[in-house]
């Protein structure tokens, strides 16, 4: 379109190239539209950490007159992580 016969610089290279059968290639040239547009999957959501909470009631054992001692937090089951794995083990004064 009114160039006349010129050609695309980049076009000549790469035909020159192919004619003396060199094994490298030319890379397209332009421009990357995966810059411009934004990151996938976005930011992850932070939630209020307590939502993933439950209360377990915390018993002493039986020779105890008042066997209700209080309550504790553990993190509710997942998967097979099961929160009364997440209860043993505590030791607690009275």
């Amino acid at each position: 379109r009114g160039l006349g016969n010129r050609r695309d610089p980049v076009a000549i290279l790469a035909q020159e190239r192919v004619e003396a059968g060199s094994p490298h290639t030319i890379m397209a040239v332009g421009k990357n539209k995966r810059l411009t547009k934004g990151k996938k999957g976005g930011k992850k959501k932070v939630g209020d950490p307590f939502l993933k909470k439950e209360w377990y009631d915390v018993k002493a054992p039986t020779p105890f007159l008042v066997r209700s001692v209080g309550k504790t937090l553990v993190t509710k089951s997942q998967g097979k992580k099961l929160a009364s794995d997440g209860v043993r083990g505590r030791v607690c004064e009275i």
